[in-house]
């Protein structure tokens, strides 16, 4: 404890705690998305999975809790970091010294704005049921939650689906930049390391966006029913 208070108190060490609480939904999105996938396979895989997560006993709620913990720790650390940079300078320099900077690493803030109030959407929508109440809570032949459906007929409303797929679009621009700049917090960039995290983030940001968003499309097209 007294670690992470010396972590926080220091700008170097909010910097490697913010890329250490990214690194961990940066380590989580591509297993979830593998999960997710399954509804290619058709409602028994998708189902099946669904219940197998959900019967994972005390190892479902650590997760959920170390989650839960590095969403809330990243948000508290970004408007730290965000504080600390406008208070070393308050007055705009006469010329734009971010003509340079990525779209990305200008939007991080905006983007996280939107990706955390996307967050709160979708545990609203597939793990509590809260909104879009009438695509929850079915059961399939085998007593299970029927998730295939509850996605199915989630994503044939355009509204829905719109929704999702604007928001994936922000979470890999997010990305984009977040993923070489976890290697930067963290001392692990050189002279060409940087280029390859940078082009690496980029794949990883463009795969994630690819694969979530197939599923939306592929009910929409037909693919999926």
């Amino acid at each position: 404890m007294k670690t992470l208070v010396k972590l926080m108190n220091s700008s170097i060490g909010k910097k490697v705690l913010m890329a250490v609480t990214g690194a961990v939904w940066i380590g989580f999105l591509p297993i979830h998305l593998l999960g997710n996938l399954q509804i290619f396979a058709g409602p028994e895989a998708m189902n099946q999975y669904a219940f197998n997560l959900q019967n994972m006993g005390v190892l479902k709620w650590i997760a959920r809790g170390i989650f839960l913990i590095s969403i809330v720790l990243h948000i508290i650390l970004a408007i730290s970091i965000k504080r600390e940079n406008y208070s070393a300078r308050p007055l705009k320099y006469k010329m734009n010294s971010t003509v340079r900077a990525s779209i990305a690493s200008r939007s991080m803030a905006v983007s996280g704005i939107v990706i955390f109030s996307f967050l709160i959407y979708h545990i609203l929508h597939y793990t509590l049921g809260t909104v879009h109440p009438e695509y929850y809570g079915h059961m399939d032949q085998a007593g299970r939650h029927d998730v295939f459906s509850m996605m199915v007929n989630s994503f044939q409303n355009p509204i829905i689906s719109l929704i999702y797929i604007l928001s994936l679009l922000l979470v890999a621009l997010h990305l984009s930049h977040a993923f070489s700049s976890m290697f930067q917090s963290l001392g692990l960039n050189g002279k060409y390391s940087e280029i390859i995290w940078r082009k690496t983030g980029y794949v990883f940001a463009a795969a994630i966006l690819a694969g979530f968003i197939s599923i939306p499309l592929g009910v929409l097209f037909g693919v999926i029913y």
